[in-house]
C-alpha cells in the first residue's frame, strides 16, 4: 500500500504554490483538512476529493489500510498523539 500514500503526494509544483502562499500570509505551517493538524507542505497528501490531509487522514479516508498501519503513521508523523490517549 506504500505506494498509494506516495502517488497521493504534492508535485512540487503544488508544494511551491503552497509555501508562496504560506511566506505572503505569514504561515509557518499548513492544516490537514481533515482534523486541522499542523504540517509541512511535503507531509500533505491530496485526497481524491481534493482536500489536503496529512497522511492518517488520508489512510483512514482513502485507501484501505488498516488500523495498524494508520497508528503507524499517527506515530511517525505525530510523535507521542497516540500516546496521549493511552491511559496508565
Amino acid at each position: 500500500m506504500q505506494y498509494q500514500y506516495e502517488e497521493a503526494r504534492l508535485s512540487e509544483e503544488e508544494i511551491e504554490e503552497i509555501r508562496r502562499n504560506m511566506e505572503a500570509r505569514g504561515l509557518a505551517c499548513i492544516f490537514c483538512q481533515a482534523c486541522d493538524e499542523e504540517m509541512e507542505p511535503e507531509q500533505a497528501r491530496k485526497s481524491a476529493t481534493g482536500l489536503i490531509m496529512c497522511r492518517p487522514c488520508y489512510m483512514c479516508n482513502d485507501t484501505e489500510a488498516t488500523q495498524e498501519e494508520i497508528d503507524q503513521a499517527l506515530d511517525e508523523d505525530f510523535p507521542g498523539y497516540l500516546a496521549s490517549f493511552k491511559h496508565a
